[in-house]
């Protein structure tokens, strides 16, 4: 994968102490440098005892995410994307001149920690940003449509470099930037690989994958700089063709500490109908876990219940259900630098009366709710009402769930569906917009309780720069605890 041609290789199967082989194959002059197998040794001990110190750490990751339609007639069909075969769809991204068309994107937000409660298995943990607290959901549980990758903070480390599954060959070395750097290419068949594909609305829906890929490293810090990974080998039951990552590591500097996180990661999944899902991982504000926080990292059995019980969610507060409310927001939400898993702040604008119209919470109280989604979707993909108002430009859709109220100084959690028969509100953007329920699936009543909790707003026609100011207004009626 390094380009460089006509070198002589000598095969030397070389079995090392962590079970992988490893071929020398370079040209004359890398015989005067290192050693590979103690440069990628030394390699890996370094990732190595990255991954087994980072459980006392965190690092927020932001993901931008953009999916990209076919522009091409030969995916079309009256107006319809139609699949072709996966070598036609390969060889068509890779052609001289093609422009990609975006047809929508978004941001979310995340803090990630790990744990590794199995030797040799490291388990990524996500909450949304601001939380103190972490739990056993998974990313997936969190984002609830699109393409989305997990692995890139640490798992896909130990799992290529902490155990056999990785069969690794030298490749010689490049000169990259002006830095010369040792390639490693490998490969992981699908009986050994921890890298799942999961497709469908289902989690239960997934399957392992065989991937190969190269691994760049400074033979002079025998640091891991890049990795590149892809897998071609994807059943063709999940409608996939090519699945990349491209990962870029650096040091960072924490409580006197040198680490070895990823600066940036680029994961693309390719589909046969020409449509193309790229997420661009971005980690920053790593910091030491503090113990006030509620997070525990694998307690002893004896702990496990109790851990859990200091983990779950404080109890909703006990409000009949049934009770409409109005909230307006007081934040503003930038278009360009909001992200789902943004905390955005309200008041009621109206109390919450019980039935004998008597005041549970009174007007002025502080809401805080989550941002679940700000995602803009682009000309050629807009719904057909778009069309029938003649809408040209992007539209955006702001989804939130409200979570806590401020009584008596403290945060209670308490539950509200977002209220679809009651749709008047000022007009106080610049710009019309329009509400709408969330109702999902008919097919999945187990997540119809979860949806009724989000409220979507669209707003039509807004500029790239476009804020939804702080005032708008919106009704609830509260959910039983």
């Amino acid at each position: 994968m390094s380009g460089q041609e006509g070198r002589a290789c000598r095969a030397m199967p070389l079995k090392l102490s962590v079970g992988l082989l490893l071929l020398f194959c370079g040209n004359a002059g890398s015989q005067d440098r290192d050693d590979p197998k103690d440069l990628l040794l030394h390699a890996r001990q370094t990732v190595l005892d990255t991954v087994r110190r980072l459980p006392r750490y965190v690092c927020t990751v932001t993901i931008d995410r953009t999916r990209y339609e076919a522009t091409t007639p030969e995916y079309l069909t009256n107006g319809r994307l139609r699949t072709r075969s996966c070598d036609d769809t390969i060889a068509e991204m890779k052609r001289a001149g093609r422009v990609r068309r975006p047809s929508s994107s978004d941001r979310l937000r995340f803090v990630v920690a790990v744990k590794q409660d199995t030797p040799g298995v490291v388990k990524e943990m996500y909450s949304w940003a601001g939380e103190d607290r972490f739990d056993d959901r998974d990313l997936l549980d969190f984002v609830r449509d699109g393409a989305i990758s997990t692995g890139t903070f640490s798992s896909m480390l130990a799992s290529i470099f902490g155990g056999d599954a990785a069969r690794f060959f030298y490749s010689g070395d490049s000169s990259s930037g002006g830095r010369l750097l040792s390639e490693f290419s490998f490969s992981v068949p699908e009986e050994k690989s921890r890298y799942r594909y999961v497709f469908g609305d289902s989690a239960l829906r997934q399957t392992p994958i065989a991937y190969d890929g190269a691994a760049f490293i400074d033979p002079e810090t025998s640091d891991l700089v890049r990795m590149a990974i892809r897998s071609r080998q994807l059943p063709p039951e999940t409608g996939a063709c090519e699945l990349t990552q491209f990962l870029e590591y650096d040091r960072v500097r924490l409580n006197g500490s040198d680490f070895l996180l990823p600066a940036e990661a680029r994961v693309s999944v390719l589909r046969a109908d020409g449509t193309e899902a790229e997420n661009r991982i971005g980690y920053s504000a790593c910091r030491e876990f503090l113990g006030a926080s509620t997070v525990r990292f694998g307690p002893p059995a004896a702990d496990a219940a109790s851990a859990s019980r200091q983990n779950a969610p404080p109890p909703p507060f006990p409000l009949p259900a049934g009770l409409p409310f109005k909230v307006i927001f007081t934040d503003q939400v930038d278009a360009a630098t909001g992200a789902a898993g943004d905390p955005i702040h309200g008041r009621l604008k109206t109390a919450i009366r019980d039935r004998a119209d008597k005041v549970l919470v009174p007007a002025g109280t502080p809401v805080t709710a989550r941002i679940l989604k700000v995602r803009r979707f682009y000309a050629q993909q807009r719904p057909p009402v778009a069309e029938s108002r003649g809408a040209r430009n992007p539209s955006l859709v702001l989804e939130v769930r409200l979570q806590t109220l401020e009584i008596g100084g403290t945060s209670q959690a308490f539950k509200a569906a977002f209220d679809s028969g009651l749709r008047r509100f000022p007009k106080q953007q610049s710009g019309p917009f329009a509400v709408r329920v969330d109702i999902g699936s008919i097919g999945r009543p187990e997540d119809s309780g979860n949806d009724r909790e989000i409220g979507t707003f669209e707003f039509w026609d807004p500029s790239p720069g476009f804020i939804v100011k702080a005032g708008l207004e919106s009704n609830w009626v509260t959910l039983a605890p």
